[in-house]
């Protein structure tokens, strides 16, 4: 869970290191969790993030795309620097 300095701005995600790639399954968990959380208002939207090793189904990647959940997996925080000669 990340809060904004303000207080205003909240971000959910879960991070797996699993050998195999995540699916619905997790982030339907997640969700569920949100709802439990006593801060968070279910009416206003909630961005969510998974983290992922191993990548995630294409089911889950289309269920991330209809409700705009961030999917990321260690590519995506590499940085690449130029090569220095």
């Amino acid at each position: 869970m990340a809060v904004g300095e303000d207080e205003q701005a909240i971000l959910l995600g879960e991070c797996k290191w699993s050998p195999r790639p995540l699916g619905t399954n997790i982030l339907k968990e997640l969700q569920s969790k949100a709802g439990k959380l006593p801060a968070i208002d279910l009416n206003s939207r909630v961005p969510y993030a998974l983290f992922s090793k191993s990548g995630f189904t294409p089911e889950l990647r289309k269920l991330a795309k209809q409700q705009g959940v961030l999917l990321v997996t260690p590519a995506d925080l590499t940085i690449k620097s130029p090569q220095l000669d």
